[in-house]
């Protein structure tokens, strides 16, 4: 029994902090090894799951591994060593013989045990028992120990996280000097840089189909289509990863720069354009995502502008002028004494603006709506769905007219933009129903855009979807609202994770006239097997948000 459980212990114990080490990692990796983002995510999953975490279990519906990177797999490592030598610590310190014990353990002593049912009788059992309770008070100590080891891990990783960031961050500005010293080469190299709370990643993608398939920017001599113009890829928005982009990618041959631009505090935007100096800035509408790590909607409104600042006298701003937050910003930046230098082009939906939209409609594949600048009259029809992206579509239009190409031009390539993946993609769904691919959205406005156009679609509605995070104090009026208009939709809502199902009932419960189904269901393939099953050809089914992006993929029908 002396030899027997250390080894079992000793095998407990490194299952245990291995599981630990690897949750860790990846929640850290999917938090960019942000402190701040971390402290969001406790506050999203409220005080009853943070006891789970610490343990290294999570409700989020993401792959629970994380990528192999040098820095995952260096604090991972790191950790779990740490771990291990603090157990080898514990054994020599209070229980030095352990190891002489374990090493002189014969396997095949068990052969030598008559433990047949006719030799099996309580007092066995009894005396077992007793040895067993005897032998672990010997181990009392050394369990202690685990037990501390195991709850103090989480420091001990962040710890390792720390001192890699300190390291990382030596590299990221060695990057940065290097590519601001490149980019500063191409003088004649027009930026523009798009940001915004959201719709800057299909606003750049619009931007990007008419300018490179335009006469003047589209390549020549048989080249590939949009050689001139270089465009940061999907969720490369950080400082460094622009900054990487410029060294890996950025020559004499590209004209224009498209650059998308994420925040998650004040002064990352400014630190991106003093990489890239912009000279045509977009800000696409700014609301309360990642309000918790802002602290405020006027931060939020403050970082954001700091693309608008950095704009030089002969720059363009284009900003939405049918968002309540930019117009704020807008009289913020009036009221300092040193202004916007900049020219200002607003445009909006509805309303009255230097550019604006009329006319506006959708049906299953496109939106349609009347383009009005001053004299210039225009119709437009573009193949993307859902009307909110017509105020994307105007913001692209501005740049590309600003950057030289005629408003008949960008009309007749706007015709021919196939589906983008950052708007609401249509989807073949089981039994002949359809699916509406709404999964890379995560921010208020945006799922309500996409409610209201599921809204107008035929048979029942089915909503899967998550938790919104980083909205900090808004998050429960948030969930509460969305709560209600989803219950005046649809007849059944799986939630992914438990975090704001409570606020999503509460909404819920103030429309007396739903019959909406709300089912707490974190199991994607129960969610998949039964709408396999039961859906319908009238059937409408949206998913909302990355962690339903799981389930969209067990179904496989596109």
């Amino acid at each position: 029994m002396q030899q027997i459980i250390p080894i079992v212990l000793a095998v407990f114990f490194i299952l245990g902090i291995q599981k630990q080490v690897l949750f860790w990692c990846w929640l850290w990796q999917l938090k960019e090894y942000r402190c701040d983002r971390v402290r969001a995510h406790f506050q999203d999953i409220g005080a009853k799951n943070v006891f789970l975490t610490l343990i290294g279990y999570s409700a989020l519906r993401q792959k629970k591994f994380f990528k192999f990177t040098v820095k995952a797999i260096i604090i991972g490592i790191l950790s779990f060593l740490s771990g291990i030598a603090a157990l080898i610590l514990a054994f020599q310190i209070y229980l030095p013989q352990t190891f002489s014990a374990i090493l002189s353990f014969d396997p095949f002593s068990f052969s030598k045990l008559n433990l047949s049912i006719d030799s099996v009788n309580l007092l066995v059992v009894r005396s077992l028992l007793l040895n067993i309770i005897s032998a672990l008070d010997d181990y009392k100590m050394v369990m202690i120990i685990m037990a501390v080891i195991f709850f103090i891990m989480p420091a001990v990783i962040f710890l390792f996280v720390t001192i890699l960031n300190i390291i990382s961050g030596i590299f990221k500005a060695w990057t940065i000097r290097r590519a601001r010293v490149k980019i500063a080469k191409f003088s004649n190299l027009k930026v523009i840089g798009i940001t915004g709370s959201y719709g800057k990643s299909t606003t750049k993608e619009i931007l990007y189909e008419i300018l490179s398939k335009s006469k003047k920017y589209s390549a020549s001599g048989g080249s590939a289509v949009g050689e001139k113009i270089l465009k940061t890829p999907a969720n490369i928005n950080t400082a460094i990863g622009i900054a990487q982009l410029i060294l890996d990618k950025l020559d004499k041959n590209y004209e224009i720069f498209v650059v998308e631009m994420g925040a998650y505090k004040i002064g990352e935007i400014k630190e991106i354009c003093d990489i890239v100096k912009p000279k045509i800035g977009i800000i696409t509408a700014i609301n309360e995502q990642h309000l918790a790590l802002f602290g405020s909607i006027k931060n939020t409104i403050k970082a954001k502008f700091q693309l608008v600042d950095s704009l030089p006298k002969d720059g363009l701003a284009i900003l939405n002028a049918g968002d309540a937050n930019i117009q704020d910003g807008l009289e913020l930046s009036n009221s300092l004494a040193e202004k916007i230098k900049a020219r200002i082009k607003l445009y909006s939906v509805g309303a009255k603006s230097d550019v604006y939209a009329i006319g506006e409609a959708n049906d299953r594949q496109n939106i349609k709506f009347k383009f009005i600048s001053g004299a210039d009259i225009k119709d437009f029809a573009v193949n993307i769905t859902g009307t909110h992206n017509i105020s994307n579509v105007l913001a692209a239009i501005i740049a590309a007219q600003e950057l030289g190409m005629d408003l008949d031009e960008i009309s007749q390539i706007a015709k021919k933009i196939s589906h983008l993946d950052f708007t609401l993609k249509i989807l073949a769904g089981p039994n002949g129903s359809s699916m509406v691919d709404d999964t890379y959205n995560a921010n208020p406005d945006g799922v309500f855009a996409a409610l209201n156009y599921i809204k107008n679609q035929r048979g029942r509605k089915i909503i899967v979807m998550s938790s919104l995070i980083e909205l900090g104090s808004r998050a429960h009026e948030i969930h509460q609202k969305l709560g209600k208009e989803i219950s005046a939709i649809a007849a059944k809502l799986f939630f992914l994770d438990n975090y704001y199902i409570s606020d999503i009932r509460k909404g819920a419960a103030k429309n007396k006239e739903s019959n909406i189904e709300i089912k707490n269901e974190k199991n994607a393939k129960k969610i998949s097997e039964y709408l396999e099953n039961e859906l319908k050809s009238s059937d409408t089914v949206l998913f909302v948000s990355r962690g339903a992006g799981k389930i969209l993929e067990l179904l496989k029908y596109d």
